[in-house]
């Protein structure tokens, strides 16, 4: 399973080809992989310190400072 989502297989047919009829099983039997996680955990990484230098600011909607709809 996991060479077939490498390659791209979508799950659905990755299911059919392997005999899985529910995600379920089809997760029971998925196995990790440590260079997937790794590079998962880098992607992460990546993405705190790119929010780091692109720090994000609260704009308030809806009119002028200290304005409230009823």
């Amino acid at each position: 399973m996991r060479n077939l989502e490498l390659a791209g297989v979508p799950r659905s047919i990755a299911m059919e080809m392997v005999g899985h009829k529910t995600e379920a099983i089809y997760r029971r039997y998925a196995i990790g992989d440590a260079k997937a996680r790794r590079a998962a955990a880098e992607l992460l990484g990546q993405l705190h310190e790119d929010q780091k230098c692109d720090p994000r600011k609260v704009v308030l909607m809806g009119g002028a400072k200290g304005s409230r709809r009823a």
